[in-house]
């Protein structure tokens, strides 16, 4: 069982946490996770794992204006890079971010 188990170093500064409220396949723009930042800060480029697939963040919206960054408690919309379909990411799940 343990040998299954990644370790990451990744320093503290450069980890950020979603809780996911919605997920949104949009034509023309890709997918939509749309939620709460719990902890840390978000930024484009930043990249997660979800059942072995990596996602990227292309871009933070908020009232369909780009943001440069997403701080702790901010709600906003992240836009997934290259994906079209989508991910197995239920309401309510927690994903950890971090840069690449």
């Amino acid at each position: 069982m343990k040998e299954n188990l990644k370790l990451i170093n990744i320093p503290l500064h450069q980890l950020g946490a979603i809780r996911i409220s919605n997920v949104y396949n949009i034509t023309y723009v890709g997918i939509i996770l749309v939620g709460e930042v719990i902890e840390g800060n978000i930024k484009p480029g930043y990249v997660s794992e979800v059942k072995g697939k990596q996602i990227e963040i292309k871009a933070i919206e908020m009232n369909h204006k780009k943001m440069e960054i997403a701080i702790l408690g901010d709600k906003r919309g992240f836009i997934l890079k290259a994906i079209h379909t989508k991910p197995d990411i239920e309401k309510g799940k927690v994903l950890y971010f971090h840069q690449t």
